[in-house]
């Protein structure tokens, strides 16, 4: 997606399904043993980056489970109008060999992706790796060894 598209990414257990139909009674408490986060993502020149320390909060997400889904989806109807004019309302103009689903949305076309992950990759442990390497991933040379994300800037060091 272009810049200024917006990009829904949950974190989830493998086997969680969060159910949208009404619920018996109000009831905010949930169940502890599960994980489920969602985070809206915006792009800039054609990507996005985030960093989020779910660490914090060990009591929202607890991490128990032994693989994980992170999932990806872009919905054009969702969209800012200058993004649908280069896309359609109902993704008319978007292709993609990979991540173009026409079965999630019934008569639009998304951009979806899932990707799974085991708990020691989430949690860091072991040797790694500690990525996914999709289709289209490329090796890039990091100058630093540690966790940093590196934004391009006009401003020189």
């Amino acid at each position: 997606p272009t810049t200024g598209a917006r990009v829904r990414m949950v974190i989830r257990d493998s086997d969680y399904n969060l159910l949208w139909e009404p619920a018996p009674s109000l009831d905010f408490e949930r169940d502890k043993k599960k994980t489920y986060m969602l985070d809206p993502l915006y792009t800039q020149n054609g990507r996005f980056d985030r960093k989020i320390d779910m660490s914090r909060n060990p009591t929202m997400y607890p991490f128990k489970s032994d693989k994980f889904f992170i999932e990806f989806y872009f919905n054009p109807r969702s969209a800012p109008p200058h993004i649908q004019d280069r896309v359609g309302f109902s993704g008319e103009g978007m292709t993609d060999k990979n991540y173009l689903n026409t079965t999630e949305r019934e008569g639009t076309r998304i951009l979806f992706a899932r990707l799974e992950i085991s708990q020691d990759q989430m949690l860091r442990r072991g040797d790694g790796p500690f990525f996914v390497a999709t289709p289209g991933y490329k090796e890039i040379e990091t100058k630093l060894d540690e966790d940093v994300i590196i934004r391009k800037s006009l401003r020189i060091d």
